[in-house]
């Protein structure tokens, strides 16, 4: 009504229409929403905190409703740290936010981050695939397996929130009678099928231990060894012509 027109308006709609009548006639996203280009303007705009805040709730589902209002209140703080880099926005925040965390919580976060995370299958390992590929010397990790090794079970953890048998408390997890997470070691790989699932197996400490290094593959015991393989999470990686 106060007749300013919008800088952005196309030449000749400036001149018949006031904001107020553009806006009752088009349908227009919000300001915030056009000057998302996802790196800092002039007049600080640049990021849609509300964008943002709707993807970590899609990458991390069951953290961000674990800590409820809490959550928003760390979106609005990764917003205005987050750097302008090619990479994803699960991976960003993750790497941002792990440090500041720790035990349930901190399990929960990073069991989200590996789900989402996890890279496709590899085709030509997958095509090359053989019966004696545990007995090749040429072992290694699949790109984009993901592995992690925890102090508590954080697949029963996940559970445990979607059915709200876990609030957020002080930074923790404690179940809705106060008691805390029992201590469970583990360690847990995340795996794409060729269907393109993510699934997750776990294994022991030390086997996943020796996965994260990359070394020594064949010191894992043998049927544990074949089951990895049989699953893609282990590859070859040379072939003898």
């Amino acid at each position: 009504e106060d007749g300013i027109r919008d800088p952005l308006w196309s030449r000749g709609l400036g001149d018949v229409y006031k904001r107020q009548d553009l806006y009752d006639t088009y349908v227009l996203p919000s300001w915030s929403d056009i000057t998302a280009v996802g790196y800092a303007l002039p007049d600080h705009s640049g990021v849609s905190e509300e964008q943002v805040l709707e993807g970590l709730r899609t990458a991390f589902p069951v953290t961000s409703t674990a800590m409820g209002p809490d959550f928003v209140t760390v979106a609005g703080q990764f917003c205005s740290a987050d750097q302008p880099i090619r990479r994803s926005l699960g991976a960003r925040f993750y790497d941002w936010f792990e440090p500041k965390v720790q035990g349930s919580l901190h399990a929960l976060l990073k069991y989200e981050s590996m789900l989402v995370t996890t890279g496709p299958v590899d085709g030509m390992a997958s095509a090359l695939f053989t019966e004696e590929d545990a007995l090749s010397k040429y072992l290694s990790v699949a790109e984009g397996v993901r592995i992690g090794c925890f102090q508590v079970q954080p697949a029963q953890l996940l559970e445990e929130v979607e059915f709200g048998d876990r609030v957020f408390v002080d930074g923790e997890l404690p179940d809705v009678d106060g008691q805390p997470v029992e201590p469970y070691p583990c360690g847990l790989i995340c795996f794409r099928t060729p269907q393109g699932q993510v699934e997750t197996v776990e294994v022991a400490v030390e086997d996943a231990e020796i996965l994260l290094s990359g070394k020594n593959l064949h010191t894992i015991d043998m049927p544990v060894l074949q089951a990895l393989i049989q699953r893609g999470i282990v590859v070859r990686n040379q072939w003898e012509l």
